[in-house]
């Protein structure tokens, strides 16, 4: 008996790939991808020690962190081949949310934490926008304060709430 979420598919071979779970495994080349990118950039950046870092030690151990994360992501997608049905990958949604961090490094210091915060927002959650309107403005609201608050607030990031005029 098969267990629950990995059944053979019956029929239809439609979605079945070599790597059968495919948010998993783009996941994972994405992961890997940024880590050797990450890796690759602050290779020239001294090192230090674990007791006396320097400016690339935290880069590079970030970026092998995530390295690590994309080759399991790939290899579990790999190795649940053939074991159940996918369906297509959700295209718009994660072209959406990269079109919202571009537009969010675009903005935010032009115009501002706030205001490069909603468009990330308006970006990431169209859909929601026309189907739950009233539901996701309070979300936003609530996210943008939180942001506004933990990064310049409390972190102290040196960021603007709101465009320099």
């Amino acid at each position: 008996m098969p267990q629950e979420g990995f059944e053979r598919p019956t029929g239809s071979s439609r979605g079945v790939t070599g790597a059968n779970d495919k948010p998993l495994f783009l996941s994972g080349l994405v992961f890997l991808v940024i880590g050797v990118a990450g890796v690759l950039i602050a290779r020239r950046y001294p090192m230090g020690s674990v007791g006396n870092m320097g400016p690339g030690y935290f880069p590079v151990l970030l970026s092998a962190l995530l390295c690590i994360i994309g080759v399991l992501s790939v290899v579990t997608s790999i190795m649940r081949a053939g074991r159940r049905e996918v369906a297509s990958w959700p295209l718009v949604p994660a072209l959406s949310v990269a079109l919202g961090v571009f537009v969010f490094g675009l903005t935010v210091e032009r115009l501002g934490l706030i205001i490069a915060s909603v468009l990330l927002l308006a970006c990431i959650g169209h859909k929601q926008i026309r189907t739950r309107p009233i539901e996701y403005l309070l979300l936003s609201v609530a996210l943008v304060i939180f942001s506004a608050l933990i990064f310049v607030k409390m972190l102290g990031l040196p960021l603007n709430l709101w465009p320099e005029i």
